[in-house]
């Protein structure tokens, strides 16, 4: 709207216009001498314009009609430089148009006469258009980035996740390689390559809108490490070598040794996890692992079931003598068990980590259908179950600290994974069995250390 904002001898100050359309500030000041035109094309600042004030040669009211009438007011300088400015109306204009005059003390126009040529008028008019299209075109542009997911690799995600890992890190941190693993109309789930001072790792992050407003959210690593094809298969052939030296070992009770050097490289490769240390591995890698897990199974269990005479644990008869018996073993044969319980927690949580990877850098449509999910209640389960008997396991006599130590050292290790893979109900089991087996140990050292796991297994 036209304001008169100050009037005096000295200064003239009007607004033209509209704050949200067209709009010119003129600022007239005799004691400077300055003239001073302030002006918004639709949303776009100008560039402001000062020049002396004896240059203003005229000042008329002019209207343009393109979509609509637009009325402007055109300050000409005596170097002949037009200056358009706002009108807001046909009144406001030639009211306007009249104190510039009457305050520079120009005289007025000729009735009838034109201020601006026939070109200039198409000129002024194709501008108005391209104008009315150019804001659409930038609104439109920013309607759309309010209600539409950044990709991963926009400045808007990468700045904005690499700001949220920059708040636990002390180091330099750099995120590449971004792209997108999964998406649905309300998210996108993405990955990046994570590099502090050399060392890499995969991460996941979302992206989502809360409202109006683009939000990012760290989802944890993502699963990219593998195993050897090589090494698996070895570990197959290595399991059917020992299988068939203890065939008869649930007969007999003497299963293969470790202290045997073929036994020996046999055990450890089927009982080495090393390759799974701080790893995530892929989804298509767990059932890999759980193959891995099922053939060092079938490995471990010859010593649980030793001289029992079954050679299947579902068909032992739950006898008292019968549970004497394979108590017995586990600790006659404890070199061997240590490594077969160890590799068992130790190849669930590998399986426990990669499945959460899976769910948590995924869209709830993928997550649904994957196979992850399918193994999900049968990993949870198993993992709860080896977990309270390996802990049971610690309170039978025989043991030597030495032996419950590192044992414990293994079950700490995969903690962190149970916390956040197990349920709560069965969280709180493990714990409640490691706080029971306290009462159990002689060993101070002992006695904290499985007080220690029952803080790092809870359930937050």
């Amino acid at each position: 709207m036209f304001e008169t904002n100050e009037t005096t001898a000295t200064r003239l100050v009007m607004t033209l216009g509209s704050r949200n359309r067209n709009f010119a500030k003129v600022t007239l000041d005799k004691t400077a001498g300055t003239a001073r035109f302030e002006r918004r094309l639709l949303i776009f600042p100008r560039p402001a314009i000062e020049l002396p004030l004896a240059e203003i040669a005229a000042a008329d009211p002019i209207v343009i009609t393109a979509y609509r009438a637009d009325h402007y007011v055109l300050v000409k300088t005596r170097a002949g430089r037009n200056i358009w400015l706002a009108g807001d109306s046909g009144e406001a204009s030639i009211t306007a148009a009249r104190q510039i005059r009457a305050f520079v003390g120009l005289p007025e126009p000729a009735a009838g006469a034109d201020p601006v040529p026939r070109s200039t008028r198409w000129l002024m008019w194709a501008s108005s258009a391209m104008a009315t299209v150019a804001v659409v075109v930038y609104v439109g542009g920013q309607l759309i980035r309010l209600f539409t997911l950044p990709a991963c690799d926009s400045a808007t995600a990468l700045d904005t996740a690499r700001d949220i890992l920059k708040r636990n890190a002390t180091n330099p941190v750099t995120l590449t390689e971004a792209r997108s693993i999964g998406e649905n109309k309300s998210e996108r789930r993405c990955r990046a390559l994570l590099t502090v001072q050399g060392d890499t790792a995969t991460v996941g992050y979302r992206v989502y809108k809360e409202g109006l407003s683009t939000m990012v959210q760290m989802t944890g690593l993502v699963g990219t490490d593998t195993l050897d094809p090589a090494r698996l298969s070895a570990i197959k052939e290595a399991a059917k070598l020992f299988l068939d030296r203890a065939a008869e070992s649930y007969r007999s009770g003497s299963p293969p040794r470790r202290s045997e050097a073929d036994v020996a490289r046999q055990i450890d490769l089927i009982f080495d996890t090393t390759p799974l240390r701080d790893k995530t591995l892929a989804a298509t890698e767990i059932q890999h692992a759980l193959d891995w897990y099922v053939t060092g199974d079938s490995a471990g269990t010859v010593y649980v079931l030793a001289g029992t005479g079954f050679n299947d644990p579902g068909k032992v008869p739950a006898t008292e003598a019968m549970q004497q018996r394979m108590q017995s073993n586990v600790v006659n044969f404890a070199d061997e068990f240590g490594r077969y319980v160890d590799f068992q927690v130790t190849i669930l949580a590998a399986a426990a980590k990669a499945i959460t990877a899976v769910e948590m850098n995924s869209v709830t449509e993928d997550w649904s259908k994957s196979a992850a999910k399918a193994r999900a209640p049968e990993v949870r389960a198993d993992f709860a179950q080896t977990m309270g008997s390996g802990l049971i396991a610690l309170a039978y006599a025989g043991y030597s600290d030495d032996w419950r130590m590192a044992r414990l050292a293994t079950f700490k290790a995969v903690a962190p994974v149970a916390a956040s893979f197990l349920s709560a109900e069965e969280s709180k089991a493990v714990r409640e069995r490691a706080l029971q087996i306290v009462d159990y140990q002689q060993n101070r050292a002992v006695q904290d250390e499985l007080r220690k796991l029952a803080d790092l297994v809870a359930n937050p």
